[in-house]
């Protein structure tokens, strides 16, 4: 049995998404039961078990996370379920005492890394910050940074999604011999039948992104880059506009040919990625963007970085991965896209046939092998 641990409410977003993702494909072969903290009200799925009854009043909610709270709920169920000759699997979060208790009992337990090490991140995104003139706003702190050491020290291995993280990870002194290096994904189920791109648009280059707009995610460095290319054509940016751009800072995602789109359904990014013929991402911190995978199974040229590329991304193969600062090298991409519709076509293609190796099940049954390895199972 896959014991898995996560330390959070869950729904089918956001990062209890990633989870659900991958272990619905794996329980088909291996035995997966997931607890956390709460289901969000609506949401049911069979895998969960969490600390608290979902069909409870907002009234018995209270009363219940009041006599003990949600994490020692969940840390108590987690301890009290979880048998010898199980696999725990543990998700970021307040995770260390569930961890040390695993550890005890000699449970062998594996760590689920979402994004790169907190160090690390804290330097790139101090970095980010100040070069965007604006105080940092990302709240790594010391406190959590060392919980992120002491993880990782009781775990017995560690699931890597990307190169970006693997690195971070080594120059942060995780045992390289601990790490498994894996991927996440995209489900086709959720996306428009797909239609192979023949002719490019020749009225101008449409340019989508995808994501929260913040510092993080490079938006104002996008926006910098494609007022600079002056190319006919629009940017269309989809996603929620946090607050590092409220308070009048707006102006630095504005342009002539740029749409703040805001955000949009999951079931409705398919259908704005099949609009346009880029996906630019100039993010600064990732772990492994699923974005990148959408877009590639879109058929879409993509224009990333590093950090965005993930797993996925082959410079000059299915995209071309830029400095997220090198605002000359993304004027000269844009220009060199616009201009030349073949390279955008073969990029995309080329993007959209590596994407198939991406799915959620194609994903998960590579888990499942290394789960299987762990386990000592055939």
């Amino acid at each position: 049995m896959i014991s898995v641990f996560f330390p959070g409410s869950m729904a089918n977003v956001q990062v209890s998404y990633t989870c659900i993702s991958l272990a619905e494909p794996i329980s088909r072969q291996i035995p997966v039961r997931i607890f956390a903290k709460a289901l969000v009200r609506g949401y049911k799925n069979p895998l969960i078990t969490p600390s608290i009854n979902p069909s409870l009043t907002k009234t018995g909610y209270r009363y219940v996370k009041g006599l003990l709270g949600l994490q020692g709920r969940l840390e108590r169920l987690y301890r009290d379920e979880t048998a010898p000759g199980d696999l725990a699997w543990m998700w970021p979060g307040r995770v260390v005492p569930a961890a040390r208790e695993m550890k005890n009992r000699g449970i062998p337990i594996v760590a689920e890394v979402i994004n790169t090490h907190q160090a690390s991140a804290r330097m790139v995104l101090d970095g980010a910050y100040g070069r965007a003139g604006l105080p940092a706003a990302h709240g790594l702190t010391d406190s959590r940074i060392a919980d992120e050491n002491e993880f990782y020290r009781l775990a017995d291995r560690i699931f890597s999604p990307s190169p970006n993280v693997t690195a971070s990870l080594l120059e942060n002194g995780v045992d390289a011999d601990k790490i498994i290096e894996t991927s996440y994904g995209w489900n086709p189920a959720i996306m428009p039948e797909y239609t192979e791109r023949t002719v490019a648009d020749a009225e101008g280059l449409n340019v989508i992104t995808v994501g929260t707009v913040c510092v993080r995610k490079g938006q104002h460095n996008l926006v910098r880059a494609w007022n600079a290319a002056s190319v006919p054509g629009r940017l269309e940016i989809v996603g929620w506009i946090g607050d590092d751009f409220k308070n009048g800072r707006q102006s630095l995602l504005s342009g002539p040919n740029v749409e703040l789109a805001g955000p949009v359904k999951p079931a409705e990014i398919g259908k704005r990625l099949d609009r346009a013929e880029v996906f630019a991402f100039a993010t600064v911190e990732e772990g492994d963007p699923q974005v990148t995978y959408e877009a590639a199974s879109r058929g879409l040229a993509i224009v990333t970085t590093p950090a965005g590329a993930g797993r996925i991304v082959r410079d000059g193969i299915d995209g071309i991965i830029l400095d997220p600062y090198d605002t000359e090298a993304w004027v000269e991409t844009f220009r060199k896209l616009r201009a030349n519709p073949d390279l955008r076509l073969r990029l995309g293609r080329s993007a959209r046939e590596r994407s198939l190796e991406f799915s959620w099940d194609r994903v998960a049954a590579r888990r499942a092998e290394s789960f299987r390895d762990i386990l000592g199972v055939n």
